[in-house]
């Protein structure tokens, strides 16, 4: 196990990796265990803090890689900030920095990442905590949609 991390496979092939990871809105310690499906796409759905359905931003194809994620993490969580504001989602599971960045419509939420979930169709966007996301080691979508 190296900094908190463990790969494990059992006796059928299947992998998984638990991660050790500091909660980003309690600040304890805590631990996941994200598994991969049989593609071996990895699976944040335990640890998703929200989820929501996103629509490819308007001229998506002439986009770099990186203004198009921008865009798509800008616009999950505006969908965030709406579900906070309409009482769907309760304010308190967040910190005042997170709930800053998510008002200011920010690409980024301090201590969490959005994952683009491969498993679901339409784009689904996951807000999991940026510790287990970069510790699992998974094919992302820029590479899965250039056929990588």
């Amino acid at each position: 196990m190296d900094k908190g991390v463990e790969v494990v496979t059992d006796a059928y092939g299947n992998k998984a990796v638990k991660v050790d990871y500091i909660d980003p809105t309690t600040g304890e310690l805590s631990k996941a265990n994200i598994p991969y499906d049989s593609t071996g796409l990895a699976i944040f759905d335990d640890v998703a803090k929200y989820i929501t359905t996103i629509t490819k931003p308007e001229g998506y194809e002439m986009m770099t890689d990186a203004a198009r994620r921008t865009a798509e993490m800008k616009q999950a969580t505006l969908d965030l900030k709406d579900a906070i504001n309409s009482g769907k989602v309760n304010a308190n599971q967040f910190t005042a920095q997170q709930l800053y960045d998510i008002q200011s419509g920010s690409d980024r939420i301090f201590g969490y990442t959005w994952h683009h979930n491969a498993q679901s169709a339409p784009n689904n966007m996951q807000l999991v905590p940026y510790d287990i996301h970069k510790e699992v080691t998974h094919i992302g979508e820029a590479s899965l949609s250039k056929g990588k």
